[in-house]
């Protein structure tokens, strides 16, 4: 986990067993926001929520049918997106899914991990609107 931790956003680390990678790469969005406007990046990011939701439920029946690779495939989508959309904090514990699930070793613990993530982002989404 810290070399992925590492990889998305350098510098982050863990504490108290929790992620310390940040919800939003801010350097990411300000590059986004300079290509598009702020109009289309706050839309943007209004389909994180909706699509994090569907993806997260897509991976968690995957895993109560135990078929590993739709539920890599789920994780893998979901990260791009999230990825795409400066968040971070998802397409990290997006990719742990997909990384375990490669390996056959997919933990309950990182599909939680994914749905506190979600759920992290939701509410600062909301904060913030």
């Amino acid at each position: 986990m810290e070399r992925e931790i590492e990889t998305l956003h350098p510098g982050a680390k863990r504490t108290g067993g929790r992620s310390a990678v940040p919800l939003f790469d801010e350097d990411a969005q300000d590059e986004l926001i300079d290509t598009i406007g702020n109009d289309a990046f706050f839309s943007l990011l209004t389909v994180i929520p909706e699509e994090a939701e569907r993806h997260l439920k897509e991976i968690e029946e995957a895993v109560r049918c135990e078929d590993l690779q739709r539920a890599r495939v789920a994780a893998h989508t979901l990260k791009g997106m999230a990825a795409s959309c400066t968040a971070i904090r998802i397409a990290a514990a997006a990719r742990m899914i997909e990384d375990q699930a490669d390996t056959n070793d997919l933990a309950a613990a990182s599909v939680r991990s994914l749905a506190d993530a979600i759920e992290e982002t939701k509410d600062w989404l909301r904060q913030s609107a």
